[in-house]
């Protein structure tokens, strides 16, 4: 490939990135709620902080912005899971388009798999911690 053609895909790509961090808009944390698929299943955002190993623990955080007829951006999200101190499963990083506001971002993981024991959970967003819930999960 030649030097003039790789200076203008890099400097595409480059454009690319920033434009996809750009927000049109500043967002904010309105809510979070931790519950059980089956609460979700029923139609239902119950609260939920204790969790049986059949259960799916599902976290919903909630987001607005000041402008409802803009677009909130494009965002860099993760979600982290912690026994205790200790990281036991991470989302990797993906680009969330917010389309309106408000706005639910959603992460779940199936108790089975996290095993026993207190826990909580994180939502990250462009490297800000956005929401943490606590929850349990016994045998």
């Amino acid at each position: 490939m030649d030097f003039a053609v790789r200076r203008v895909v890099v400097a595409c790509l480059v454009a690319l990135a920033c434009a996809a961090c750009a927000s049109s808009e500043r967002i904010s944390a309105s809510g979070v709620l931790l519950t059980s698929g089956a609460s979700l299943q029923g139609g239902r955002r119950s609260p939920v902080h204790s969790f049986g190993q059949e259960d799916f623990v599902w976290q919903l955080v909630d987001f607005k912005w000041a402008d409802l007829d803009a677009v909130g951006g494009t965002h860099r999200v993760t979600w982290n899971w912690y026994q205790g101190d200790r990281l036991v499963s991470k989302t990797p990083q993906k680009y969330v388009q917010f389309t309106h506001s408000p706005f639910t971002l959603e992460t779940h993981r199936a108790a089975a798999t996290l095993g026993t024991g207190h826990f909580h959970v994180e939502t990250v967003v462009d490297g800000e911690l956005m929401a943490t819930s606590q929850f349990d999960i016994h045998a």
